[in-house]
């Protein structure tokens, strides 16, 4: 079965596919990430049962009990059902352990990552997606809809594809030039849009052919070359090399990791 795919168009007027993950790939990350949160917060329902049992509230001999346990559920469901999905889109780039284990990743639409508005409010509309039981809703949504989103990435403007294979940092660079001319105190022009535009290109260059892997380092690697100062003599022929090589500069000095 052909995977559904998205192109998505961006400022620099560059189209980049993403493939859409499948319901299979969610349903085993939502499976997984199910586990966890059980486990997670298996202990607070322990303790909401011996608060219970040593301060019953027949004939509300222990107000204060009540109020306690009340409120612990109301953290349980907050922090366990949402803000395990929130937490670790937001430190793991879109991806909570299930979803790094099905290879899928959330972003928003766009291309860009996903942030803490995004986040907070695909994860809150998760509540509606999960009635009348586990996920029904949000299935016939992905089933539905033609970019496989559930009613909470429609709201929240995000959606879900499979991950590639990151690219692996080199040895840091001791000295204040790399071999591109790339001068580091440079760096901080580049904006974290570029950045993905041009890490979006390296990790799907087995997917373009020789000629639209080169077409499209050309047009990013022109813009960058005159923001940046570099001499173009230099890069001309092996723009995708030097993409390659400002990609990983960037992350030897910890900017956009």
């Amino acid at each position: 079965m052909k995977e559904k795919k998205l192109t998505i168009l961006t400022p620099e007027s560059v189209e980049f596919e993403l493939e859409l993950a499948d319901l299979g790939s969610r349903f085993i990350a939502i499976l997984i990430d199910t586990i966890i949160q059980i486990l997670i917060i298996l202990p607070v329902i322990v303790l909401i049962g011996l608060i219970e049992f040593f301060f019953p509230g027949e004939n509300n001999p222990a107000p204060l009990a009540s109020w306690i346990t009340g409120i612990l559920f109301i953290l349980l469901f907050i922090l366990g059902f949402s803000g395990y999905h929130i937490f670790f889109e937001l430190i793991w780039n879109g991806k909570t352990p299930g979803k790094r284990i099905a290879s899928i990743k959330v972003i928003r639409d766009g291309g860009f990552p996903v942030e803490v508005t995004s986040s907070f409010i695909r994860n809150l509309i998760r509540i509606v997606d999960f009635i009348p039981f586990y996920y029904f809703t949000g299935i016939i949504s992905i089933v539905l809809n033609k970019n496989k989103k559930r009613l909470g990435d429609i709201v929240a403007g995000t959606i879900v594809i499979k991950e590639y294979a990151d690219i692996s940092p080199p040895v840091l660079i001791k000295h204040e030039e790399c071999s591109t001319g790339i001068n580091l105190s440079c760096l901080e022009k580049i904006t974290e849009k570029e950045y993905i535009l041009i890490r979006e290109l390296l990790l799907r260059h087995e997917d373009l052919d020789r000629t639209a892997q080169k077409s499209i380092a050309s047009q990013i690697a022109g813009a960058l070359i005159e923001k940046l100062n570099i001499d173009k003599s230099q890069i001309e022929g092996r723009e995708y090399e030097f993409l390659e090589e400002l990609v990983k500069t960037l992350r030897n000095n910890e900017k956009f990791l």
